[in-house]
């Protein structure tokens, strides 16, 4: 499984900035729906790739993914 809040917050730290930073890089999306993402703790498959790449372009560096995954628990 994909820790999608543990991701948010490490790389994001609000709703508010995720949108913000979002729309800075020309993908505009509601507050309402990063904050569904939050409260959720997942981001949806079509975003997560649009907010690694935005964190790339940000750091320079590519982000690892890998301290996001948690096994599942059955």
């Amino acid at each position: 499984m994909f820790d999608g809040k543990k991701f948010l917050v490490e790389n994001f730290h609000t709703a508010q900035h995720t949108q913000t930073v979002m729309g800075q890089y020309g993908f505009p999306v509601t507050l309402a729906a990063v904050e569904k993402w939050w409260s959720r703790e997942s981001v949806p498959g079509t975003w997560l790739p649009v907010l690694i790449a935005i964190k790339e372009i940000e750091t320079g560096a590519p982000v690892s993914v890998v301290k996001y995954l948690v096994a599942r628990e059955e």
